[in-house]
């Protein structure tokens, strides 16, 4: 992965803005938080079926990480086809793509080049069309600004629709194996408390949120035995 320096105090100023959010949230819960958005329902309503990454900066669509670089074959066919997908993307500095360089040897350097290597493969492969990849984030280039993210059941959720909501990774669990979504829920989390993202901003007082959206008490059950790797500085609600 490929981060640019950070200008001065960016980090520290998308903390405090997002911290304020979170903050209110944990005052009475994110239940009680989301009855105060009036716009709440422009939540669970996706843009389109395009496969993005989990990574806050490519909202939209439905989510595996590295557009399901890190996935078994078999498992990736069949949620390709449970989302309906009808399009691939691949995406600059995914974490996905570096993680998955990592585990082959390969030079991370190039890891945007071999997650849209996989997406154009898997498009031919699937005959779901590549969608193109995705230059410009909807975060800084530099790192992560996500304090949340959402292990989403209703296969609908796009917290970018509405402001009041924390910025947040997007892990469709609806589509996903459950073992694999915690998979990606361990990565997003690691990469929020990591260099990359948030890092020490993150504490106790200052936590990252996992908020379960949807679902039974299977999800939440599943959302917790990954959270609590992590301490008390990452923290679980549901919506």
């Amino acid at each position: 992965m490929s981060h640019h320096e950070i200008p001065t105090g960016e980090k520290e100023a998308r903390f405090a803005a997002q911290s304020v959010i979170v903050a209110r949230i944990l005052e009475n819960g994110m239940r009680a938080y989301s009855e105060e958005i009036t716009d709440l329902d422009a939540a669970f309503s996706t843009d389109d079926k395009v496969i993005r990454c989990i990574d806050e900066g490519t909202p939209g669509g439905v989510h595996l990480a590295g557009s399901g670089i890190l996935m078994d074959a078999a498992q990736l066919t069949a949620s390709l086809r449970a989302m309906g997908a009808t399009g691939i993307t691949s995406h600059s500095h995914c974490g996905a793509a570096g993680l998955y360089a990592k585990a082959q040897g390969l030079d991370p350097s190039k890891s945007d080049e071999y997650g849209r290597e996989f997406a154009e493969k898997l498009s031919a492969e699937t005959g779901v069309p590549y969608a193109g990849h995705i230059d410009e984030l909807a975060r800084p280039e530099e790192f992560h600004d996500a304090i949340a993210c959402y292990y989403d059941m209703s296969g609908s959720f796009d917290p970018s629709h509405v402001a009041d909501l924390p910025k947040g990774f997007v892990v469709s669990r609806k589509f996903l194996p459950a073992e694999y979504a915690q998979k990606e829920l361990e990565i997003a989390i690691s990469i929020a408390v990591g260099d990359h993202g948030y890092g020490e901003l993150i504490t106790a007082e200052n936590p990252f949120l996992v908020v379960v959206v949807g679902g039974d008490g299977n999800a939440l059950k599943e959302a917790r035995e990954i959270v609590k790797k992590f301490g008390d500085k990452v923290r679980v609600e549901t919506l």
